[in-house]
């Protein structure tokens, strides 16, 4: 946009939100139940030692926490958190170790602000995306001869992938008239209503890729697996997010914060334009802040109930193999990429994990390997040092373009031939080739103080988009 034009548009009276106080949102707010409550104070902590290294942020009095022990972490994303940190409204912030290079933000951030700022790039595109993983009551031995088969039955039955070509589309969400009974139930009576309340408001946010990639896995790092654990226990675990509904209602709203920051002349209070918030303000004509929240909080539960959907369709495709299989009451189903209020430090806040886990005392969380090395579920120790988080996964040692030029299809073959899995071991899933993560072993290690493992899960077939 040229430059007089954009003057144009700006506020002729802008508010200062540099340094405005803590909001009384809290108070406020207890009547309004359209938007979350905050929970009781955190649990204590119970972790008896911190592990974080402790960086200052020149010219601010933030302090940065890094769980890097005996993990390299990349100069870009040190440079992002640096910038992050340095967004005025950002009060603490912490860095897991699975972090690396992101877009606006590094993955693996998670950072506080009161409760009246939100920065929509930093929970980022696929809101919710995160982790569901259930135990079964049949062991590893009962699985059938031919896994390949169930691979293929399970890719059947789930479209997957993602992409802007008519092919894709087709092989990456159900056909109109194929909708199966429980995706339709599922959004009638649990979303319907709540999208089309965001798009009567928003009308740019409504898309038609809504109830038919409820149930899709998408590409990328999502993946299907079934796993074994330390006992011979089968496991259903899957990783995905709220599709191309959620990421429709993040590119919105982060552009709408860019506009907010350059209408009320505020652009230079942050380092890059992906950090740019809303703020909630009843002095504003449209409050584009109690919105995003709106939107946000209902692209959670889409992405809830999307992992909850291909679970029960993963099930489903077991039986066909193995008719006496259950699932038990083991399971676990977080967020990884999401914010919510939460109380800390004394304080009620907002919390956004971009790459990061919930772990307050007691709380389980899946946290994955690579297509080709163990997965882990935990239970947190309620470390306030880490805002009560932990990492999300192995976090990327590659960028997907480095990947695909250092990791040969040879390479990647005989990765998953090692680790005997049974997966997708094309030159198109290079980039997802366990060299281009770290080890999971020392991210786990690194947050020693922050979890305890329950479960260690060895892979035996990994489907990806």
């Amino acid at each position: 946009m040229p430059k007089k034009d954009r003057d144009r548009n700006r506020n002729p009276n802008p508010i200062d939100y540099r340094d405005r106080p803590p909001s009384s949102l809290f108070n406020t707010r207890k009547d309004d139940s359209s938007i979350l409550k905050f929970p009781d104070k955190e649990l204590s902590q119970t972790g008896k030692i911190d592990l974080s290294t402790k960086y200052k942020i020149p010219t601010t009095d933030t302090i940065l926490k890094v769980w890097n022990d005996g993990i390299e972490m990349d100069d870009n994303s040190f440079i992002q958190l640096e910038e992050t940190a340095r967004t005025r409204v950002v009060q603490y912030i912490a860095m897991m170790a699975d972090g690396h290079f992101g877009k606006g933000a590094s993955v693996g951030t998670v950072l506080a602000t009161n409760v009246d700022v939100i920065i929509p790039a930093t929970v980022g595109v696929d809101i919710g995306c995160g982790m569901v993983a259930l135990k079964t009551n049949i062991t590893v031995e009962e699985l059938p001869d031919n896994l390949r088969a169930l691979k293929e039955s399970i890719d059947r039955a789930i479209p997957v992938g993602s992409g802007p070509s008519k092919k894709q589309r087709i092989k990456s969400q159900w056909h109109e008239d194929k909708i199966p009974d429980l995706v339709a139930k599922r959004w009638n009576e649990e979303l319907k209503e709540g999208y089309d309340k965001i798009i009567e408001i928003n009308p740019k946010i409504g898309n038609k890729n809504n109830v038919n990639q409820l149930g899709t896995l998408g590409s990328g790092n999502h993946f299907i697996e079934i796993c074994g654990d330390e006992e011979h226990n089968v496991w259903i675990m899957l990783h995905s997010g709220s599709r191309g509904t959620g990421n429709r209602i993040g590119n919105f709203f982060i552009t709408k914060a860019k506009e907010f920051m350059l209408k009320n002349y505020i652009e230079h209070t942050v380092d890059n334009d992906f950090l740019s918030y809303l703020v909630d303000d009843k002095n504003l004509k449209k409050n584009y802040f109690r919105e995003y929240i709106e939107a946000m909080m209902w692209a959670q539960d889409y992405a809830r109930i999307n992992r909850e959907v291909m679970t029960a369709l993963v099930y489903k495709e077991m039986q066909k193999f193995i008719p006496h299989i259950e699932l038990t009451d083991m399971a676990v189903n977080c967020h990884h990429n999401y914010c919510s209020y939460e109380n800390m430090f004394g304080k009620n806040l907002i919390i956004t994990r971009k790459g990061a886990v919930r772990l307050r005392e007691g709380e389980k969380a899946v946290i994955p390997g690579s297509m080709g090395a163990n997965s882990y579920i935990v239970e947190g120790l309620g470390n306030e040092n880490s805002m009560f988080s932990g990492p999300h996964g192995a976090g990327r040692r590659l960028g997907r373009n480095e990947a695909r030029r250092i990791i040969t299809e040879a390479e990647h073959k005989k990765a998953l031939a090692d680790a005997g899995v049974i997966g997708n071991d094309g030159r198109a899933f290079i980039d997802e080739s366990p060299a281009a993560y770290k080890d999971i072993k020392k991210v786990i290690n690194a947050h020693r103080d922050c979890l305890r493992v329950l479960y260690i899960l060895r892979p035996i077939i990994n489907i990806k988009g």
